[in-house]
C-alpha cells in the first residue's frame, strides 16, 4: 500500500469535539452553551440541532474521507456506533457487543463472497454505494439488496429477447413514477401532506443522480 493510499488515523473523540467547538466560535461568535448542540446546522443563524439523517451521512462521508477500514464504515451503518480506543470506555458492553458483532458480522460476508459465484457475491450491502449524502444516510440492507439483483435478472431476461431504447425508457418511467408516488404518498401517511409534492421532486431528482452515479460505476 502506498502512503498516498495509507488509511489515515481516524480521530479521537477529543479531537472531534475541539473541531466542533472551533466551528461553533466561528459561526455564531461565542463559545457552546449548556444546551447547544455539539452538530449544528450552519445553514440557520441560531445553534440548531442537525437532521440525524444529515448527521449519519455527513459521518460517513468523513470515514471514506478519512480511509476508513470498511469494516468500520460497515459496524457503523450497523450499529450507529463509532468504536476507537478513546471512545471505548464511554460504550456499554452491550452496545460493544453489537459493535463486535457488526464486525464479525462484515468478515462473515466477505469470507461468504470470496467463495461464491459473482452475483452473490454482488449480494452484501458492502457492495452497494453511493457518495450521495442523501442515500447514505439510509443504505440498502443486504436482503433489500439481493432482492434488488433478483429483479434485475429478472428484467434483463426479459428485456434481452428484444427490447428498443423507448421500451427501456418507458420501463424506467414507470419504475421513476412509483418511487415517487410512494414518497409522495408516505408524506401523506405521515400526516405532512404540505411535502407530499416536495418529497415527490426530491425522489425524482435522487432518482436521476443516482443513475447518472451508477453509469459512471460502469454498473448500468
Amino acid at each position: 500500500m502506498t502512503k498516498k493510499n495509507k488509511p489515515r488515523r481516524l480521530p479521537t473523540r477529543e479531537q472531534l469535539l475541539r473541531k466542533q467547538r472551533k466551528a461553533f466560535r466561528r459561526k455564531f461568535g461565542r463559545d457552546r452553551r449548556p444546551g447547544d448542540p455539539v452538530f449544528f446546522d450552519p445553514s440557520v443563524d441560531d445553534p440548531t440541532s442537525l437532521d440525524p439523517d444529515t448527521v449519519n451521512a455527513e459521518v460517513l462521508a468523513a470515514l471514506r474521507k478519512a480511509g476508513a477500514p470498511p469494516q468500520v464504515i460497515f459496524a457503523y451503518r450497523r450499529t450507529g456506533l463509532l468504536v476507537t480506543e478513546s471512545t471505548k470506555a464511554l460504550i456499554s458492553p452491550d452496545r460493544l457487543a453489537e459493535w463486535d458483532s457488526a464486525i464479525d458480522e462484515y468478515f462473515r460476508l466477505e469470507r461468504e463472497a470470496q467463495g461464491s459465484s459473482p452475483d452473490t457475491a454482488q449480494a452484501s450491502d458492502r457492495s452497494w454505494h453511493t457518495d450521495i449524502p442523501e442515500l447514505q444516510a439510509r443504505p440498502l440492507e443486504p436482503q433489500e439488496y439481493d432482492l434488488l439483483l433478483e429483479c434485475l435478472r429478472a428484467v434483463d431476461k426479459i428485456l434481452s429477447a428484444g427490447a428498443t431504447t423507448i421500451l427501456r425508457m418507458e420501463l424506467a418511467a414507470a419504475l421513476l413514477a412509483s418511487a415517487c408516488s410512494s414518497a409522495y404518498e408516505s408524506a401523506e401517511d405521515m400526516g405532512v401532506p404540505e411535502e407530499a409534492q416536495e418529497r415527490y421532486d426530491l425522489f425524482e431528482e435522487l432518482t436521476v443522480r443516482r443513475s447518472r452515479e451508477l453509469r459512471a460505476q460502469g454498473r448500468a
